[in-house]
Parts: C-alpha cells; structure tokens; sequence
C-alpha cells in the first residue's frame, strides 16, 4: 500500500511518462502540465502543450473494507482496512495555431502512450514528485511502487452530453479531450486496530465450541387472562393492564428442564426487567398448529422483577424495577445444563410487542359543572418523570400538569389535569390516559355486550 503520495505520485508519473515519449517521438519541446483547462488555455497561446488534469476521485468499490494480507510500514497487521480509489483524469491537447490537424497528431500520440501504458511500473513511480513538491516540506517518501496492485491504466467513455457538462464546469472552451482512469490507489491507515490476545481455552475445560441441536424457541402470540375467585378466564383485549395474567404461546420449546425467563425491554427508555415467576405450561392449539402455552401463575400486579440476570428481586429495595405502562419488546430465555450440570449457552427467542396499558382506578371530581375545572386522575401503574401522559377527554388532549407523590402506595400514581371547557353532558365523558403512547381502556369487558366503565367517566352537568 501507500501513503498520502500516492494520488500526486501517479499524476506526476504519467506527466513524466507522457514528456518523455513525445519529446523523442514528436521531436518539438512538448509542454506537459497537470493544470485545470481554464489555466492550461492561458498558457497554450505561446506553445504546444498536453494537458492531464485528474477531474475525479471515487472510492473504488470492488476494493471497499477489504484488509489487505501484507504488514503496513509500521510491521502491524491490525490496522484499518486502507483507503481504495479510482482517478479520472482527463487528457486534453492546446496548440498555439490555428491547425487543428496538429492538435490531432498530438492527442493521438498521447493516448497511444497511455494506452501502451497498462500498468505504471514501479521505477516510474518511484522517480514520481521528487523535486516538484512545491515547496512542501514531505515527510514521508513516495511509496507507491510498494503496492500490491499494480496502478493500471483504462481508457474512460464518456458521451457528449457528458463531456459537455464537463466543460462547462471547467468555465474554458471545448477542446477535443479523452478519459483515462488509473485504478486502483490504496492510501494505508493510519489507525491501528488493538491486537486480540491468544486463545488460551475454547470453552469449559478447552473441550472446543458447543452444538447444539435444534432451533430455539418460538413467540408465537400473547393471551391475556382475568383472574375471579382463583379461576382463571381468557379474555380479548388491546392491550394489558395491571390486573391481568399473561400468557404467550411458543414453539419449539426444547424438552427437559431448563431456566425459563422473561426478558421485557421497554421501548422509550431501553429498561431491560425479567420475571422469574414459574411458568403454567399447557399443550395448546394456536391457528391450526400445537404449540405451548406459557402462563404466569400470578397477576402483573403480583410478580416479582428483577434487573441484570445476576440481581435477584427484592421488593423492599426502592429501586427496585417496576411495571410503567407502555410498549415492550418480549423475548423467552432458556438456560438448559449438561450432564455435569454446568449450565450451556443461553438460548433467545424471537421478540414480540407487549402493550400494558394504563388502569384508572379512581378520578375526582366524578360531577362537575360545565367549563373549566382541575382533575385528579389515580392509575396504576405508577407514571415516572420522564413520561410521556395525556388525557384524552372527550375529543381534546390536555398535558399532565402535575404528579403527586404516591405516598404509601409506590404502585399508584395521582395525574392532575386541568380541564379548560367542557360541556354538559347526562351520560358523561369517558376518559383515557395515554402513557408513552399506550391508552387507558375505558371499557368494562365483564359487561354483555362490553360498555364504558362508570368508574371511568365524568359526569358534567
């Protein structure tokens, strides 16, 4: 590879390579320059000159974060992959006269040396930009004959309208011109990679990488059950509330005994909580195939969460991870043990949405008169700081204005909302908290057919 050179040692090679065989070839003092065309046809007026002007860099894609199998100049192998480029160059001919004839005799002569010029040999490169740096004080010498690669050189077709734009870019009069393009230019980095200690073991005992055999469990769906009396009885809803008993339902579940848990992530904030709690597994029918049902053997509201796999639950902590309405990701983690009952790698199921939603519990007033008024909404779960809560009364959204502090109870929380106009209305305005997106369900589903909860509206008169 190369260094930051490479890009002026290969146009500096090719301007050599062009000067040297037009002076022997030609006979006349032929000035090769590697200005832009506007500046190239100021100078043209006093003598012949060949122009190659580099109009183009592009990352060459076929090259693209591929590391290279050979050590840098610093004898590292752990660095970046390098730098890949293509140059466009474009090959234009001024002349002093009017001829154009000589102009052609020029531009022939000069694409048959790029054309004979397959590859930039290494001597050529090596010879490149010594003594034409500009009064630029290099630091490191050219080192592009080092390369891998060698720099070939293709002709380029371009169309008129292409060529045309650009000309017109160049602000300078057309001038018959043709495209090369040398390929490829790898520029190392200089950005080392940390190098990875040796293996010392693979695996328990250095007994190699562990098979296992089968695919991993399955989420297929989530049910949602209503617990009256110890009974526990299905029900259809949106969303879960705080009360409820889930479910999910999974295939391939991998025989013999294994730490089952529940991972939920929470979508907002990225909280990861799991729950523990044994499973109710039950052989069920889920649209058309068998499949298992995993069923929690307690409420939400009941079930003890914990944080990092390594932190067990503890309810007196204050930290302790809790329930907050809204949207999860839910995945099922199987632990399973060998013969020596060390524990193999956790297998991770696929992951499904899980809604829980917000319950009113209480509000205040529940009758109030028409217009503007403040009202106290209790909910579980608790709402946090940093959500996102408002209240949906009748067709207007009104934002939270304030919390209260729980008190004893760290499951509840009081919202107040200040209601700017309302109108009076016999059979009341059904409310609906929207937490991080998820809404309240003001609907009591133990009615026939399902009505708006009593306990969730306010009557104004």
């Amino acid at each position: 590879m190369s260094n930051f050179t490479a890009i002026a040692a290969v146009t500096d090679a090719l301007r050599q390579r062009l000067k040297l065989v037009l002076d022997a070839e030609i006979g006349a003092n032929i000035e090769v320059s590697t200005m832009t065309p506007d500046r190239a046809e100021d100078v043209s007026d006093t003598e012949f000159q060949v122009n190659l002007f580099l109009y183009l860099v592009t990352p060459s894609p076929a090259w693209r974060n591929q590391p290279m199998p050979s050590p840098v100049n610093t004898g590292s192998l752990n660095t970046r992959p390098p730098l890949a480029l293509t140059l466009s160059y474009l090959l234009t001919v001024f002349k002093p006269t009017n001829n154009d004839v000589v102009a052609h005799l020029l531009l022939g002569s000069a694409m048959r040396v790029l054309h004979d010029t397959a590859v930039l040999d290494r001597e050529l490169i090596g010879n490149a930009v010594v003594g034409n740096t500009g009064g630029l004080g290099l630091t490191e010498a050219v080192d592009l004959h080092r390369q891998i690669d060698r720099v070939s050189i293709v002709p380029e077709t371009m169309t008129v309208d292409d060529m045309s734009k650009l000309w017109t870019t160049f602000q300078a009069k057309y001038r018959i011109s043709a495209a090369f393009q040398a390929n490829v230019v790898l520029i190392e980095s200089k950005q080392t990679i940390p190098a990875a200690l040796p293996v010392l073991s693979r695996g328990r005992q250095d007994q190699g990488v562990h098979t296992q055999v089968g695919m991993p469990p399955v989420l297929l769906g989530t049910r949602l059950y209503r617990i009256e009396d110890t009974v526990s009885i299905r029900v259809s809803k949106p969303a879960a509330e705080y009360g409820d008993q889930i479910a999910f339902v999974v295939d391939q579940l991998p025989p013999g005994d294994a730490d089952a848990a529940l991972r939920f992530t929470y979508s907002a904030t990225g909280e990861t909580i799991y729950i523990d709690a044994p499973f109710i597994t039950a052989s069920v029918e889920f649209e058309g195939k068998r499949a298992y049902e995993l069923r929690l053997n307690a409420p939400l509201s009941s079930l003890l969460l914990r944080t990092p796999p390594a932190v067990p639950p503890d309810p007196d902590d204050p930290l302790h991870p809790r329930w907050r309405a809204g949207i999860y990701l839910v995945s099922l983690t199987l632990t399973t043990y060998d013969a020596d009952d060390l524990p193999l790698p956790v297998m991770t199921s696929n992951a499904l949405p899980f809604a829980l939603a917000p319950r009113i519990i209480d509000r205040a007033p529940a009758n109030v008169p028409a217009g503007a008024f403040l009202l106290d909404v209790a909910c579980t779960p608790r709402v946090r700081d940093d959500a996102r809560a408002v209240l949906v009364f009748g067709q207007n959204e009104y934002a939270i204005s304030s919390i209260a502090d729980p008190g004893a109870d760290p499951e509840t929380s009081v919202l107040t909302f200040e209601i700017l106009d309302s109108a009076p209305s016999a059979d009341g305005y059904p409310l609906r908290l929207r937490i991080d997106g998820v809404d309240s369900l003001p609907i009591d589903f133990t009615a026939q057919p399902p009505s708006f909860d009593a306990d969730q509206k306010v009557i104004v008169t």
